[in-house]
């Protein structure tokens, strides 16, 4: 006879450092028989809490914001020039986009690496937030930090993914003053 209990305490012991506590329905006491809806439902509860632990991701907070950590690609916002208000102009846009989400953002470029591999794609070329910054060679600042639409020349390219042509599925650069296109929102 096997003696599931060990691997249960293990399991338990080792979700119990992330988890809010679980009081599992029945505690069996040795030498007392056990029914099999006591174990079923003591296994059912163990499961509805590593389900809730696997929805939960990380989120970052600072300044009454929260921003989602190990996102994916949500949404696309209306197609806008590169000045979105800022990178928390940008943040409210993709909130909106989102479904209202709180913790939605502009999509990094890690975000929607990660977002292809999982098969959750998008058709559409679109902002997100680049990797270059204000000292790349070609002038790529994102858009001086997504708040200019107007300027011509150094420091106005925005990072953008490109969906179509040779580059699918890679970050490039656009003219903020010209470019007019959605932002990637990811959550």
């Amino acid at each position: 006879m096997i003696d599931l209990r060990t691997p249960l305490v293990l399991l338990l012991v080792s979700l119990a450092a992330s988890a809010p506590a679980v009081t599992p329905p029945k505690q069996f006491i040795g030498g007392t028989p056990v029914v099999a809806k006591d174990v079923n439902d003591n296994f059912t509860l163990l499961a509805n809490a590593i389900n809730a632990l696997e929805q939960k991701r990380p989120v970052a907070m600072h300044g009454g914001k929260s921003y989602s950590l190990d996102a994916t690609w949500c949404a696309a916002s209306a197609p806008t020039l590169g000045n979105l208000g800022g990178r928390a102009g940008a943040k409210t846009i993709c909130e909106a986009a989102c479904n209202k989400s709180p913790t939605a953002h502009m999509c990094s470029v890690i975000e929607m690496q990660r977002s292809y591999t999982l098969g959750k794609t998008t058709t559409q070329d679109g902002w997100i937030e680049g990797p270059s910054g204000a000292g790349s060679t070609l002038g790529v600042s994102d858009c001086k930090g997504w708040t200019d639409s107007s300027s011509a020349g150094t420091g106005s390219l925005g990072s953008m993914w490109v969906t179509s042509g040779p580059g699918v599925g890679f970050p490039a650069w656009a003219q903020c003053w010209s470019a007019s296109q959605p932002i990637h929102c990811c959550d």
